[in-house]
């Protein structure tokens, strides 16, 4: 199996870089889960108008980016706010135009 490196040169990959690259994606699909049912928990619990529920789950969401990027800047932290929102329009757009 090859890689694309930082040059554009394909380069071989061993095992090890293979598995370690397919824990990372593993993870980082988990975490696009969390990410996106807690925004459609908060979803919910605004249009119930639940703010202990809205409270508990910002809580929680900013207990997740913290413990992944525990040393992001705030401006980071709302850049990764903006890419999960991104995430959250494609996904209703998908929705919409394939129902």
């Amino acid at each position: 199996m090859e890689r694309v490196d930082q040059n554009g040169e394909r380069r071989e990959i061993d095992p090890g870089q293979l598995a370690e690259y397919d824990q990372m994606e593993a993870h980082f699909q988990d975490l696009t889960s969390k990410f996106m049912h807690l925004r459609d928990d908060m979803k919910q619990a605004a249009l119930s108008q639940d703010t202990a529920a809205i409270a508990s789950l910002t809580r929680e969401m900013d207990r997740i980016v913290r413990q992944e990027w525990p040393h992001a800047k705030p401006a980071e932290i709302n850049f990764i706010m903006y890419l999960i929102h991104m995430v959250e329009q494609a996904r209703v757009w998908t929705e919409n135009t394939f129902s």
